[in-house]
């Protein structure tokens, strides 16, 4: 089941999703260890927003929750589809995270 969020462009909402895997018991869904990640980068309508670009966007803490300014990153509006690529020093390509996010994308306001 995927995540859907919202973004305002231009603005500076924070929007959290929080990571779960069945890795400690199968089939069993629980918070995911993100201790040892190094960045994660988002990928949106196919275009990537990395973490060595976007750190002051893009942050997550140890126990899988990642937090996104999405709308300091897309600048279109509309709906779009979008997913996380998990680094660290064993996968510096990345693990690409499943299940996708759903985002909705809105205008910013006329001035």
């Amino acid at each position: 089941m995927s995540v859907c969020l919202p973004a305002f462009i231009g603005y500076d909402n924070w929007e959290d999703v929080q990571l779960q895997d069945d890795s400690v018991e199968d089939g069993v869904f629980a918070d995911t260890n993100t201790a040892g990640v190094t960045a994660i980068d988002v990928v949106i309508e196919g275009i990537t927003y990395d973490y060595a670009t976007y750190s002051s966007n893009i942050s997550w803490d140890d126990d899988g929750k990642v937090s996104v300014q999405f709308g300091r990153l897309v600048t279109t509006a509309g709906k779009k589809r979008g997913y996380f690529v998990l680094k660290d020093p064993t996968m510096p390509n990345g693990l690409r995270w499943y299940p996708d996010f759903l985002l909705t994308v809105f205008e910013a306001p006329a001035a």
